[in-house]
């Protein structure tokens, strides 16, 4: 199975980095948007790890970095009452957008959230262009169906959809492994003393109220598999609903700090931004 694959012909070539701070080659090469050169970006790239700057949380994940970035660019402001800024696959809320966003996940995490919507991420019940910000941050590896989950991302956005899509090699071919994935997470829940991936999510958060990971409703664990084809794919069908792409870059995630901590591994994150064409 090609995850999201169109019949037509990929239009894009990524823009490959093998660093994070040859993400500042975005800022030379991409003239929509403006990358502005300010200390706090400069510092969301440099891979401090967790430490705060002028409020924003500094992160040594380039993808966490890319998604903050374009969280800064929206006006924090309530769009009647709730947020503008529509967090899909919150989780606990890991990139620390509190509550600027409207928090929404397939399992209850109402719990650790000022705005907090559950539901199915392919099935958003919002009207179209309701958030002036969509995120899909490491999300598409999670779903069942994340072509449907990208085409919800954009039609729900007025202004910008940002997704950080994460490459999983652990899985032994490009498409979806469902069973597979969710034995990865099994036998790593257990490698930490749990006695499964249901464990495991139990005890690390015990406010979250889960809907069950099973082969129906899987969510807990990664199990696509994606190609350059497959991010192509999502990216053209978003385009003819009026978008226009800004950033499709692809990201080695390792830094040398990282490699120094034995915390790094050697797989790809998808970076790409989208804005609608005419938003103000």
């Amino acid at each position: 199975m090609v995850l999201g694959q169109l019949d037509s012909t990929p239009l894009l070539k990524h823009t490959v980095f093998t660093e994070p701070g040859e993400m500042l080659k975005i800022m030379d090469t991409t003239t929509k948007p403006k990358f502005d050169h300010n200390d706090t970006f400069m510092a969301l790239l440099s891979g401090t790890r967790m430490t705060f700057l002028k409020g924003n949380p500094v992160f040594s994940a380039p993808r966490m970095c890319f998604q903050w970035f374009w969280f800064n660019k929206v006006e924090l402001s309530m769009n009647g009452s709730r947020p503008q800024v529509l967090n899909i696959g919150c989780a606990d809320d890991p990139t620390y957008f509190g509550s600027s966003a409207l928090h929404y996940d397939m399992d209850d995490w109402s719990a650790v959230h000022d705005w907090f919507q559950q539901g199915d991420a392919a099935d958003l019940p919002f009207e179209d262009q309701s958030f002036e910000l969509t995120m899909m941050g490491d999300i598409h590896e999670h779903m069942a169906d994340p072509l449907a989950g990208s085409l919800e991302s954009a039609r729900v956005s007025s202004k910008y959809v940002v997704w950080s899509i994460f490459e999983e090699l652990r899985l032994p071919s490009p498409g979806q492994h469902v069973a597979l994935g969710q034995a990865h997470s099994d036998e790593a829940s257990q490698k930490d003393g749990y006695k499964d991936r249901h464990d495991a999510q139990a005890q690390i958060s015990p406010e979250r109220l889960g809907v069950p990971d099973d082969l129906d409703t899987p969510h807990l664990s990664h199990i696509n598999r994606f190609t350059d084809q497959d991010i192509d794919g999502y990216i053209e069908a978003v385009l003819p609903l009026g978008f226009e792409l800004l950033v499709a870059a692809k990201l080695l995630e390792v830094s040398s700090e990282l490699k120094t901590l034995g915390r790094h591994h050697d797989w790809w994150n998808w970076l790409i931004a989208f804005e609608r064409v005419g938003a103000e």
